[in-house]
């Protein structure tokens, strides 16, 4: 259970920088080119909730990545 809580970070890291290097400058950016809602992303970049396939295929999609380099980062 500890070593989960200290991945986390690395988590929220990787998938919000991946995004800010695309140009995202904010959450509800991501949302609108995604199709989710802002709340269910925040609860995936805060690393509180895993992405489901839907979500995984729209982040990679709007990342412009396969879904196999989107799930290195998670």
């Amino acid at each position: 259970m500890e070593e989960e809580k200290a991945l986390k970070p690395k988590f929220k890291f990787k998938l919000r920088g991946a995004f800010m290097g695309a140009g995202f400058k904010s959450v509800d950016e991501i949302a609108e080119a995604t199709g989710f809602k802002a709340n269910t992303l925040h609860t995936v970049f805060n690393g509180w909730r895993h992405p489901g396939p839907e979500v995984q295929a729209a982040l990679a999609r709007t990342l412009g990545i396969s879904l196999r380099e989107l799930q290195e980062m998670l």
